[in-house]
């Protein structure tokens, strides 16, 4: 369990640091201007209330972000979180996927020809004898 304060400790540092904070900030900022991107390419520029909403909360992000960015600290602190857990069980599930599709094919194979192992472990067995003695 001590592995779990750890991992806290470093979420908790990570996520005290006001450089992260700004930077989750831009992070927010960056995605609605994506979404507001989105939404005038789909409908056009009209300033509907939906683009004005969007615009005026990227403005007020940014200016959290710029101003106060110990706002986003408990924001990224789940954040951070999250990741820390999805990259946990990502990382199992990837290696668990590798090892099936790569290594169970190879042995699968390896036994349907017969095939042996190239390198065997153990002594190699010298036949000449090595007089020490002679110069």
């Amino acid at each position: 369990m001590n592995w779990i304060k750890k991992v806290f400790n470093k979420i908790l540092q990570n996520s005290s640091n006001t450089t992260k904070q700004k930077q989750f900030g831009y992070l927010i900022s960056g995605i609605l201007c994506c979404v507001l991107g989105w939404s005038i390419y789909k409908n056009g520029f009209i300033w509907d209330i939906k683009q004005i909403v969007l615009s005026s909360l990227i403005l007020l992000n940014l200016g959290v972000a710029l101003i106060l960015p110990k706002v986003f600290f408990p924001i990224l602190y789940v954040w951070f979180i999250i990741g820390e857990v999805l990259g946990q069980i990502s990382s199992f599930v990837i290696l668990g996927i590798l090892y099936y599709l790569i290594f169970s094919p190879i042995t699968i194979l390896m036994r349907i020809f017969n095939k042996k192992t190239i390198y065997e472990a153990g002594w190699i067995d010298k036949k000449e004898d090595i007089d020490y003695e002679s110069p």
